[in-house]
């Protein structure tokens, strides 16, 4: 279930990446115009928040492919490896695009 003030502001960006031909910046500072109508993202980690909108924000938004409708599935795989002194450790490794999955 999408949050809806967050899904209004991916509508607006891609409103205004594909009707009005905006870049990345100009994006960034539309939305910083008016933080409470757009409230700038989350990041994960929340010590590398920045508190306003920037280009590469908007530009990992677009990139995103559950965002226009499609999941993807097998973005990582994990492999498992047996070492002779240390137990069992997981590690995520990044594929290929042609192994994923978007469905």
């Amino acid at each position: 279930m999408a949050h809806p003030v967050e899904a209004e502001v991916v509508r607006r960006i891609f409103r205004w990446r594909v009707g009005a031909r905006q870049g990345y910046q100009a994006i960034a500072d539309t939305l910083n115009a008016d933080p409470e109508l757009n409230p700038p993202p989350t990041p994960v980690d929340p010590s590398r928040a920045v508190g306003t909108w920037t280009a590469s924000s908007v530009r990992e938004i677009l990139n995103q492919p559950k965002y226009t409708g499609y999941m993807v599935w097998n973005r990582r795989a994990m492999r498992t490896r047996r070492l002779i002194h240390k137990p069992q450790r997981s590690r995520g490794l990044r594929l290929p695009q042609l192994c994923f999955r978007i469905c």
